[in-house]
């Protein structure tokens, strides 16, 4: 490291040199800047000490100390003004813009970069400013302003050219370009991205630079959508997650969601891009809650479109928590953010504060609206997820018709609303439910061609339709002479591309249904259609269990009157059969009818392969209790600790049997281990709490050991094995003081 040279430089040369070492070697750099402080110079030359410490106000910004460089840097902008030493001025005003920027106070970023465009401009010279409309270009984007991102962007191109510094510059030159085909890609600008794709491909930068080819796949995959390439896209794709650290989850979620983003935009379906978006379930959580919440809004959508209920109400459940956490993170954000601007005072002279951007006070404005619908979006995603899984919760048909009009009643302006069922075998739509100013009405049967009807034209096109008697005179034909309604909404009922039917809420008053009650309508849209589906499917089944019911009763009953002596006999059979399924003290499941049923159930375990478990328990020194209390007070004892026992179990649907003396067996399937730990527990405190006396015992009142085994897709084969560990746990937790349970695992 040649120290000398960098005390030979002039001002001008020194910061521009001791960026560059920062840049390709922070830790070098900071070494350079200890040692540059402690010199000579340092401490007499006030043009060499300001280059100094703007090069440390540089380092904790690439360091992330984002206050820390605020606070430096503006203390610094105060001191190079009073110095006339109006380039570090202008270098020290991007780094502040950078500063903010990072912590995305963006007005005040916005405001520092016109700061160095406008002190480049006051002294003929652009050395720097390209930079300046690159990182407001940026900006403008990041708030989807992309017209205006554009307008920089060609400034930021025009402005390195004529850079005498900067204009050989290739590196910033393809960084540049690319960010502007990705611009003119989003905004279809075809022809004008056709051309700057073709001079990106005659570059040649230096293609090691990771963040130079990640900009330009990325703009190369906005281009290859546009231009409807689309066989080239999922490689693109692939190629842009290969460039990611493994460890940046947050860039990783960026991809997929900003992949997700164009393919929805360009009308692709979930068959192209699902596999993608899906990839995003696997991937530990993003730090930011945000863009997590995105991913998840997005995997929502999809498992909507899919049907799919059990994983739409998980992903719903994330992305509310997501949303929740994003927005405590933004509202963080604000309040440090406001700390960090009360902490800094700038050198803003009268003429300046006078003067403040408009543009400035149209993205603050911007900002508190995102906050405002953010906060707006989340509590009605969260009212809505509730409603939702409360209607879905319900398969009654009627129930579920009853619960849709009270929840669209209380939510929304609703003097009618009508549920029309499609009825395929006839080719018709056939009302579910009228209700006319809460009065019941007659059916209303619709042909889904009917040229003139709202409910067809809905079914037809499976879109929302919203129509005002103002506008349409079709309106009017749903009650003929009745009608009074002089609004309403016609909104499908799909499940996944299949539309069941279409439900209609309507008011008398115009125009009464607004953005804020078609969002709520939409949101709530896929529960109502779910939650009638499956009541559909349920009443279908049931129509059909009821009919071939019947049926068999009939023939039944044609048979009774040829086998009553046959009935006797199985009669007189199944109830020798129940006799001998039940333990005669205690009634409950004896020890052959247990080893019947756990078979069966090992059967089904080993087939799907689910979790198996077995519990043996003993009471505790039940001997002692016989010998003190006698035979007939321990059988009374034994009835009590097998209820107990039996009815835990039963609460899971597992089985439960007495073994022997003493002893009592259970299993059940499809529970997790620690939760059988904790069935186990709630039987040994059960018995323990029905305070039977046990006096020469050690605790003075009857207790029992449980010893509990826990295993995953056995089958019959396993029997012995799996009841031979409960066994053994059984002794363990008699060896290790009684009165407790212990769990081992296969």
């Amino acid at each position: 490291m040649d120290i000398e040279r960098f005390l030979e430089m002039k001002y001008e040369e020194l910061f521009p040199a001791l960026s560059g070492q920062l840049l390709s070697d922070p830790g070098s750099g900071r070494l350079l800047i200890e040692k540059l402080s402690a010199s000579e110079l340092y401490k007499s030359d006030f043009s060499f000490r300001a280059s100094i410490d703007s090069a440390e106000g540089m380092l904790h910004l690439l360091e992330g100390d984002y206050e820390g460089a605020i606070r430096k840097i503006a203390e610094l902008i105060e001191r190079v003004s009073a110095l006339g030493l109006w380039k570090l001025k202008a270098a020290n005003w991007n780094n502040l813009g950078n500063a903010f920027n990072a912590l995305q106070i963006r007005e005040r970023a916005l405001e520092c970069y016109s700061h160095v465009i406008n002190e480049e401009r006051r002294h003929g010279e652009n050395d720097i400013s390209s930079v300046a409309y690159y990182n407001i270009s940026v900006l403008y984007a990041s708030s989807n302003a992309l017209e205006k991102a554009l307008e920089f962007v060609e400034m930021a191109i025009d402005t390195l050219k004529t850079s005498e510094r900067r204009k050989n510059d290739i590196s910033r030159q393809f960084l540049y370009m690319t960010f502007y085909m990705q611009l003119l890609s989003r905004t279809d600008r075809i022809e004008k991205a056709r051309e700057v794709y073709g001079l990106l491909m005659d570059m040649e930068p230096d293609k090691r630079v990771q963040e130079l080819r990640f900009s330009f796949y990325a703009a190369g995959l906005y281009y290859k959508f546009a231009t409807e390439d689309h066989g080239n896209c999922r490689d693109w794709y692939r190629d842009i997650l290969a460039l990611v650290d493994e460890r940046d989850f947050t860039r990783k979620y960026i991809v997929i969601n900003a992949y997700a983003e164009v393919c929805e935009k360009y009308g692709l379906s979930y068959d192209y891009y699902g596999e993608q978006l899906l990839e995003a379930e696997n991937l530990p959580e993003a730090p930011s809650a945000y863009i997590n919440a995105e991913v998840y809004r997005r995997l929502r959508n999809y498992y909507i479109y899919k049907g799919d209920k059990e994983n739409l109400e998980r992903v719903t459940e994330k992305y509310i928590g997501y949303m929740d956490r994003a927005l405590s993170d933004f509202q963080e954000k604000q309040r440090h953010s406001l700390d960090t601007l009360n902490s800094v005072i700038l050198c803003e002279n009268s003429e300046e504060v006078n003067s403040k951007n408009i543009e400035l006070k149209m993205i603050a404005e911007e900002t508190l609206r995102m906050k405002r619908e953010l906060e707006r979006t989340y509590s009605r995603y969260e009212l809505v997820s509730a409603i939702g899984r409360n209607i879905v919760s319900s398969t009654n048909f009627d129930e579920v018709v009853d619960m849709i009009f009270e929840t669209l009643r209380e939510h929304v302006p609703l003097e009618s609303f009508v549920l029309m069922m499609y009825d395929a075998p006839k080719n018709e739509l056939r009302s579910a439910a009228v209700y006319y100013k809460h009065r019941v009405c007659d059916e209303i049967i619709v042909h889904p061609e009917d040229g003139e009807s709202m409910i067809a034209k809905c079914f037809r096109t499976g879109e929302v339709v919203v129509s005002d008697a103002r506008r349409d005179k079709n309106l009017k034909r749903l009650w003929k002479n009745e009608c009074l309604m002089n609004s309403a909404v016609f909104a499908p009922l799909n499940v996944g591309e299949k539309c069941i039917g279409v439900y209609s809420v309507q008011s008398g008053v115009h125009d009464s249904y607004g953005e804020e009650e078609l969002s709520f309508l939409k949101i709530l849209q896929p529960y109502l259609a779910i939650a009638l589906n499956n009541a559909i499917h349920l009443w279908k089944l049931e129509y059909e269990i009821e009919s071939r019911r019947n049926a068999q009763t009939r023939l039944e009953n044609e048979i009774m009157g040829h086998m009553k002596t046959q009935e006797d006999l199985q009669n007189a059979y199944d109830k020798l059969e129940l006799i001998s399924s039940l333990d005669g003290l205690t009634q409950i499941s004896s020890r052959r009818d247990f080893e019947n049923r756990f078979l069966a159930m090992l059967r089904t375990a080993s087939e799907y392969s689910s979790a198996v478990s077995v519990f043996m328990m003993d009471i505790d020194n039940f001997k002692v209790y016989n010998d003190t209390y006698g035979h007939l007070e321990g059988d009374e004892a034994l009835k009590l600790a097998a209820k107990e026992f039996r009815r835990e179990l039963d609460v899971v649907g597992g089985l439960s049997a007495r073994f022997g003396g003493e002893e009592f067996i259970g299993a059940c399937i499809g529970i997790e281990a620690e939760e059988c730990r904790r069935i186990a527990q709630r039987i040994c405190d059960g018995i323990r709490e029905l305070g039977i006396e046990n006096k020469n015992s050690l605790g003075g009142i009857l207790t029992v050991s449980i010893g509990v085994s826990a295993a995953v897709g056995i089958g019959p084969e396993s029997r012995s094995d799996i009841m031979r560990l409960a066994d053994i746990s059984l002794y363990e937790a008699k060896d290790s003081g009684k009165n407790r349970v212990v769990l081992n695992h296969m």
